[in-house]
């Protein structure tokens, strides 16, 4: 795909095989797609309602190293 057929908003779901305490919700969440996982482990920590938490995010079996977009 194209980057510029990329939206600039994705609709995610997170899901790990963390322990019960690092789960949320899999609801689709609306994430910029310029969004690196610096950001997505903030987004994280917000809804854990925790500090400084660092995550590791895989994309279509790939871990994220760049943007979602990229």
């Amino acid at each position: 795909m194209e980057l510029s057929a990329i939206p600039s908003n994705l609709f995610c779901r997170f899901t790990t095989v963390l322990p019960e305490a690092y789960r949320i919700d899999d609801s689709p969440i609306e994430i910029s797609a310029e969004s690196n996982h610096e950001h997505l482990s903030q987004v994280i920590s917000q809804l854990l309602a925790q500090e400084d938490l660092r995550f590791e995010f895989l994309v279509n079996g790939e871990f994220l190293r760049g943007n979602l977009k990229s």
